[in-house]
């Protein structure tokens, strides 16, 4: 309603399919849609693991505790993390068989990397070098995850630059991407006390703007978009407020809240 009141008093209109698309209902709620994941995800290891008699217990708890904050708490592993882990060890399986010591080794390392959603702060091994070259480079990957999820942020983002330079690596669309996060959670988490770090932010910002840029990471862009937009509301908050408010009263062809 303030979007609305904020377009009326500057004079500006919603067209048709702008307001359709203001007054549509809100999307399904954040908790439904994690649970969704979290089952997705179990259900994925439990028809694994029922295979090979071996295994962790469900995965429960996504959220880990704020660094010197004893009430404070912030959704560690994302719905998409664990969509994304139950769709790539399906592919695993279906690539290496369910009896394959490949979809073993992904899993058990998997399992290591979840394990740290909560306050765990485990790291898988490094892979065997005789697995093949794919398992070896999803565990580069879930090396890094896992000191991303334990909160070792400066660790995640160096890992991630070396996989966003590796175009062999099946996950280097997204290691540029990831090291922003890293940095971001960063410049965000690491004082504890509600304070930001301009520098890690500013990591943040390069690399997110380097995936904007990047033609090739499409798809990653929108979400870039949304993530630079959260970092400047932080380190330069004037300038993106004045950028915002013309953004309000532009015309979007339908697209309402598309910025």
């Amino acid at each position: 309603y303030l979007f609305w009141a904020y377009r009326g008093l500057s004079g500006v209109s919603f067209d048709e399919d702008e307001r359709k698309a203001l007054l549509a209902p809100e999307p399904s709620d954040r908790p439904q849609q994690l649970r969704a994941a979290l089952e997705s995800w179990n259900e994925a290891k439990r028809v694994f693991w029922t295979a090979t008699r071996i295994g962790r217990p469900p995965l429960t708890f996504t959220s880990r505790r704020v660094p010197n904050s004893q009430w404070q708490a912030y959704r560690n592993c994302t719905e998409d993390a664990l969509r994304m882990a139950a769709a790539t060890l399906s592919e695993r399986v279906t690539r290496f068989g369910s009896n394959g010591v490949e979809a073993r080794e992904w899993l058990s390392a998997q399992d290591v990397v979840f394990s740290n959603c909560g306050n765990g702060e485990e790291i898988p091994p490094v892979a065997d070098s005789a697995l093949p070259p794919l398992i070896q480079a999803d565990r580069a990957y879930q090396i890094a995850s896992a000191h991303f999820y334990a909160g070792h942020f400066d660790e995640a983002a160096r890992r991630f630059d070396t996989i966003a330079a590796d175009r062999q690596s099946p996950w280097s669309e997204w290691g540029t991407y990831l090291a922003a996060r890293a940095y971001l959670r960063k410049g965000t988490l690491s004082s504890g006390d509600g304070a930001f770090d301009p520098a890690s932010l500013g990591e943040a910002e390069r690399r997110l703007r380097s995936v904007i840029a990047d033609p090739r990471l499409n798809d990653l862009h929108h979400t870039a978009r949304e993530l630079l937009n959260y970092c400047r509301l932080r380190t330069d908050p004037e300038r993106l407020m004045d950028e915002l408010a013309a953004a309000l009263i532009e015309s979007t062809g339908g697209e309402v809240g598309a910025r």
